[in-house]
């Protein structure tokens, strides 16, 4: 390998000194006073770049900006959708459960089925997201088929529990229905955010895509929790059996419509897009039950998130009450529209600024420093709450837009440390199981929810809380104390999910390395590379040596139309050097047969003199006897 050696040298120079060439501008340009460029040039050679590389990914990447709008835009659809479950997910006082008319208990006994049928699905979504592929991959094809079956789920929920009377029945018929939902959301919910973590092989690429993806896909929930709570107030508040959004024909008709417009433009999310796993051609990525248990239970990154993520469950849950401080301390209907955008925007600065934030500090730190500022942000609730009139209502809406803020950046760094353990999965069994990590990561996060289900009821049951009673929290001497004590659960359950982070240790250089060896792996498989060449490149990886082998992700993920000339050149370059490091290894490989065929040859002459030698003095031995 020493050709590919002495090449990388040359490489590393040529960097050097383009570096200082450009270090060498840069201070020409500092010199020149005057002639900095006006915002009108930058937008415009901003778009003029976007227009080059529409179709045609950037030097050094391997996303057009096309691709980066279809999966942003179609992202605006599929979490536009997705928080929709939000609103018939039974809660205590509010939405379908108003509606419906369930009480504390059949809203927990719900919780309860809900999860344990989560677990039981979860092996059969494991099963048929790691086994069933199409053409166009193992993730999109899911955004198209279950988009009307989903939206026909949401129809179903506000037309058929209804006019159901008994109450037992009514509560059967919602539990089967909204479970059917929440199993087609499963898929549909993993092949969404399990795509970008397979949409490019960088991970520089997919963590920059992850911000401005988060930032751009958040309207659609934005949009969603601002349309359908203005729509049903203006249209439904009225009558005695619920209002405006806690209205039966809010579920009608409004939810229905808001779900198949979004639910269509999640298509667009499939159609522009393109997996880039790094995976041999011939490899067909079967997984059995038996070992994809297996695999996922020895995965270690795979037990630290999700233990993270148990203890976590309960960290937002005061904010999650936001609706409480709307209705009951503001009593405004409009407020939740005004408000929750308001919130909404406060997951901007940190979903933007993730990616230079990792870049400084690394995912790990930033999680750990992200959980432990939402503890600290919680603490003035304690006193806020007890404020007399609409004060506190502000205070505690800007208390809740800080703990927002600060958990944004975890819509990054949470899926970005996700796709780490997917790589790292098949770099320790060269087989990918997304569907088993993620759904097993679901079954432990469904038995901390079992576990829980009984806390948030139990400090209701305390304070004498009934959901059914529709003016109980109008009382300030009972939602007070409720609002203080679900902030002592968030305090716990932010500084506790921060524990298990501190024993991550895949930082982003390893995984990218990781990366390489996978890519190497995959050539050598498809018979591009010997054992000899891809040995040594996997050696050199392993011991830290970086960057040696990203190329062949260009050969496995870039038409010839999307290859700058530098790029083919680089890839035709690198082609010849592994070819004559291969003739290289097949001659030293040659030349030491050659040599211990030789030394065997000249054994056996000495073996064969020794015998002659040997046979000559036992005849003349004989002789003498003689």
């Amino acid at each position: 390998m020493a050709n590919i050696e002495k090449n990388d040298e040359v490489r590393n120079e040529e960097i050097t000194e383009i570096n200082d060439s450009d270090v060498s501008l840069n201070g020409d340009a500092t010199a020149v006073k005057g002639k900095k460029k006006s915002l009108g040039t930058k937008i415009k050679e901003l778009f003029s770049f976007v227009k080059a590389h529409w179709n045609k990914p950037p030097e050094g990447k391997y996303l057009s900006f096309k691709e980066i709008a279809s999966y942003c835009v179609g992202g605006m659809g599929v979490h536009g959708g997705m928080v929709l479950i939000t609103y018939v997910t039974l809660g205590y006082g509010f939405y379908i459960a108003v509606s419906l008319g369930f009480n504390n208990t059949q809203i927990m006994l719900t919780g309860i089925i809900t999860s344990i049928i989560t677990i039981l699905r979860s092996p059969l979504i494991s099963m048929i997201v790691d086994n069933v592929q199409t053409k166009m991959g193992k993730f999109r094809h899911w955004l198209i088929w279950l988009a009307a079956p989903i939206v026909v789920c949401f129809i179903l929920l506000g037309w058929v529990p209804i006019y159901i009377n008994d109450m037992i029945a009514r509560l059967v018929v919602f539990i089967i229905i909204f479970n059917v939902l929440q199993f087609l959301l499963g898929i549909y919910t993993l092949s969404y955010t399990t795509l970008v973590q397979v949409i490019s092989p960088l991970e520089s690429e997919r963590t920059q895509l992850m911000s401005i993806g988060a930032f751009i896909y958040s309207l659609g929930p934005s949009i969603t929790t601002m349309l359908f709570p203005l729509i049903a107030n203006f249209a439904f508040s009225y009558g005695v059996d619920g209002s405006g959004i806690n209205h039966i024909n809010s579920y009608k008709y409004v939810l229905p419509a808001i779900a198949l417009a979004f639910f269509a433009l999640g298509i667009l999310a499939a159609v522009g897009t393109k997996e880039r796993t790094v995976l041999s051609a011939k490899n067909k990525n079967k997984v059995k039950f038996s070992e994809g248990i297996k695999s996922t239970f020895k995965n270690k990154f795979f037990w630290l998130l999700n233990l993270s993520a148990s203890l976590a469950v309960l960290k937002m849950i005061v904010t999650a009450k936001q609706v409480w401080v709307y209705t009951y301390m503001l009593q405004n209907n409009y407020a939740q529209t005004i408000f929750t955008a308001v919130l909404g925007f406060a997951n901007v600065p940190g979903m933007l600024l993730a990616p230079l934030l990792i870049k400084k500090i690394g995912k790990k730190k930033l999680v750990i420093l992200s959980n432990f500022l939402i503890g600290i942000f919680a603490i003035p609730l304690f006193f806020i709450v007890s404020i007399p009139g609409p004060a506190a209502a502000y205070l505690i809406i800007l208390i809740f837009f800080f703990m927002t803020a600060v958990n944004a950046v975890q819509v990054v760094t949470l899926p970005a440390m996700t796709a780490q353990m997917y790589d790292y999965q098949q770099y320790k069994t060269g087989t990918r199981i997304e569907g088993f990590l993620s759904q097993f990561g679901a079954i432990i996060g469904a038995a901390a929810g079992i576990g829980v289900a009984f806390i948030e009821p139990g400090i209701f049951k305390h304070f004498n809380y009934d959901a059914a009673d529709k003016e109980a929290l109008y009382n300030r001497d009972l939602l007070n104390p409720l609002l203080m004590s679900l902030t002592g659960l968030s305090i716990a359950s932010a500084v506790a999910s921060a524990i298990p982070i501190f024993f991550w240790n895949l930082t982003e250089k390893r995984h990218s390395d990781i990366m390489e060896i996978l890519a190497v792996r995959a050539k050598h498989e498809e018979g591009k590379i010997s054992d000899e060449v891809a040995n040594d490149l996997i050696e050199r990886l392993e011991n830290g040596e970086s960057g040696i082998a990203k190329v062949f992700f260009d050969e496995m993920f870039l038409e010839e139309s999307e290859l700058s000339e530098s790029r083919k050149a680089e890839i035709e370059s690198f082609e010849e050097e592994l070819m004559a490091a291969q003739e290289q290894m097949s001659e030293d490989s040659e030349k030491e047969e050659l040599d211990a065929n030789e030394t065997g040859a000249v054994k056996n002459d000495t073996v064969e003199t020794d015998e002659v030698e040997a046979d000559a003095n036992e005849n003349d031995i004989d002789n003498e006897k003689e």
